[in-house]
């Protein structure tokens, strides 16, 4: 199963697709190289890490670009550990700040930190996020895409 498959049509009404998208989003991450985060969870100190802030029962375009990164070749070079969390744990700009300790307002999907030896060092949202974690794990854009 693709992060994707979450939203596919034929689950049943659009309010229980959300609800088993963001029920079953844990078991997803869980079978996939990327890592359940939370905070409290360790951060890791070598190397990079990216941190991404998703909404699994509503934004596809965060689906394709978790099963992008998932399918991204591990080299030398892009050889960093993600972290995901679903957005939805978040009700205030507060609680997404636990995971982005920065001053900042957060308005788009995905939410995007890197941190570089333990050091947060960048934070972006949206298209931007989208774009740079692409770049950081030579995913080729778009290699998974939208059912029509």
């Amino acid at each position: 199963m693709k992060f994707v498959d979450l939203l596919l049509p034929g689950i049943g009404s659009p309010a229980k697709q959300q609800i088993e998208a963001s029920k079953f989003f844990p078991s997803l991450v869980s079978r996939s190289r990327l890592h359940l985060w939370s905070p409290g969870d360790p951060v890791e100190s070598r190397g990079v890490r990216a941190l991404l802030g998703v909404s699994p029962s509503y934004c596809i375009y965060d689906l394709i670009l978790l099963d992008d990164a998932d399918a991204a070749p591990l080299t030398a070079s892009n050889e960093i550990r993600i972290d995901v969390f679903d957005l939805a744990v978040c009700h205030t700009q507060s609680n997404i700040q636990a995971f982005f300790p920065v001053a900042m307002e957060f308005q788009q999907t995905p939410v995007l930190g890197i941190w570089s030896m333990g050091r947060l060092i960048e934070v972006l949202q949206g298209y931007h996020a989208r774009e740079r974690l692409r770049l950081l794990t030579s995913a080729a854009p778009g290699s998974h895409h939208p059912p029509s």
